[in-house]
Parts: C-alpha cells; sequence; structure tokens
C-alpha cells in the first residue's frame, strides 16, 4: 500500500513511513517486536514533534490491546501541530452491534475482545475510555462519531 500511495499521490505533502511492527494476529511471521525504538517503556514514531497536519487510521484502533492504543494517542498529540486534527476508526464497544458477528465477551483491562486466544484480532473500547485516554494524552477537543460503520474518534490538539 505504501508503494501505491507514493506512486499515486504528490510527493509534496505526504510522507510515508513503514512501521516494523507485526501483528500477532494477521502478521506471517509475527513477533512481540513494538518496533520503533522504546523511550521510557514506550515506544516512539521517527516524527518530530509538532510537525504533522494530519494522523488517520482505518482500522488500526480495532487491533490494539490498551498499552499500544493508549501509546498511539500519546504519540498522535507530540507529533500533531497545534489545532490540528487525529482520526481513528475503531470498534465502539457502545455502538457496534453485538449478536453474530461480534460479541466481545472477553475482557482484557479497559479493552474488550473477541477471540481471548488471539486478542489483537479483533478489539473494542467503551467510549468514554478512548475518551479518557484522549483527555490524559493533552487533546482539547475528542468526540466520537458512530453514524459510520466503523466509530470514528476525532480529536483536536
Amino acid at each position: 500500500m505504501l508503494e501505491w500511495c507514493e506512486k499515486h499521490y504528490k510527493k509534496e505533502g505526504f510522507s510515508y513511513i513503514k512501521s516494523p511492527h507485526d501483528s500477532t494476529a494477521y502478521g506471517v511471521g509475527a513477533t512481540s517486536d513494538r518496533g520503533y525504538p522504546a523511550t521510557s517503556g514506550f515506544w516512539k514514531v521517527p516524527i518530530a514533534d509538532n510537525t504533522i497536519d494530519f494522523v488517520f487510521s482505518t482500522s488500526l484502533f480495532t487491533h490494539l490491546l490498551e498499552a499500544e492504543l493508549a501509546n498511539y494517542v500519546r504519540e498522535s498529540y507530540r507529533v500533531l501541530k497545534e489545532g490540528c486534527y487525529m482520526k481513528m476508526g475503531f470498534f465502539s464497544y457502545d455502538s457496534v452491534e453485538k449478536g453474530e458477528r461480534w460479541t466481545f465477551l472477553h475482557r482484557m483491562g479497559d479493552a474488550y475482545v473477541e477471540n481471548s486466544r488471539i486478542p489483537q484480532a479483533a478489539v473494542a473500547y467503551a467510549d468514554q475510555t478512548l475518551l479518557r485516554y484522549c483527555f490524559e494524552a493533552g487533546f482539547r477537543e475528542s468526540r466520537i462519531d458512530s453514524t459510520t460503520g466503523q466509530s470514528l474518534l476525532i480529536c483536536r490538539k
């Protein structure tokens, strides 16, 4: 996908950084390596502070457990310029239709997981939990839009 984006989007205003992370749920030969260099026990995205206009992911948060999710929120806040936005798709435990496809019966810390043997396969969070993470990271505005397929966490620095 990174090669496709580099080929189809203008070079000005975009940069792509391949994450060295592997998914324990979907990665071939997955490892527990967190990828980027750790700082104070957490990894740090190789982007300077206050330099990014927009942080976006369609389904990243649907595969992160508590510590990784909290770190992504903090790192997103760190790299964003003042007044800019983070928009992340996630499974809202409060809004996702539970039944045949999703149950999220298993609790792991703040996360609700679909499969306790492979927790990162599908992870949901309560809306208030995600809003708390955003507040703790420093975001001044945070809201959730559950009118689309996956809920969206929208935060402004």
